[in-house]
């Protein structure tokens, strides 16, 4: 196992469990404002949703606009043997790889989990991912958005790939 996945694992176990304690006590003064209503659980799930849009449409230009440059991705999937496997990629590159994109991409999320704490988002959701119109992969979104200027932008993007050991959406298959 490198370092790099150690340590990664750490952090993840480290945030797990931290939320884990809030979840339990109830919150701290240190704690979010809680489970997000109203506007700002709607404009938080809107830029969530946009990027998936600009995915769809191959729109670097849109996926650039939602998103915070020195961000990235981490996705957490499986290797050949089945063990955890790490990889991470740069915002700005994810968002300039669209313009050169064959493939059509769906990506749906539900029963989002918003938590809103001043200008500070997370995002958490069961999803679902099409290439080319046919069922790929699926599992968790775990997205950190920040408010800047007014409207949301996505820093950090987290997610596992579960392959195709997945329960059925809710969301029915794709139209």
């Amino acid at each position: 196992m490198t370092q790099e996945l150690r340590m990664a694992g750490r952090f993840i176990v480290r945030l797990l469990a931290g939320a884990a304690i809030g979840l339990v006590l109830g919150g701290s003064a240190l704690a979010a404002d809680g489970p997000a209503s109203g506007p700002d659980r709607a404009a938080v799930i809107a830029t969530v949703q946009g990027l998936f849009d600009a995915m769809a449409a191959r729109d670097a230009d849109k996926a650039a606009s939602l998103l915070i440059d020195q961000g990235t991705g981490l996705r957490l999937g499986r290797d050949a043997e089945g063990r955890p496997s790490l990889r991470r990629s740069e915002n700005r590159d994810f968002a300039m790889a669209l313009n050169q994109a064959e493939a059509d991409y769906l990506e749906r999320i539900w029963d989002a989990k918003v938590m809103v704490a001043g200008d500070i988002a997370v995002l958490w959701a069961p999803y679902d991912f099409h290439l080319n119109g046919e069922f790929h992969h699926c599992g968790i979104d775990l997205i950190q958005l920040f408010r800047i200027d007014g409207a949301w932008k996505i820093g950090n993007i987290s997610w596992t790939d579960e392959g195709r050991n997945c329960p059925t959406s809710p969301l029915g298959p794709p139209e």
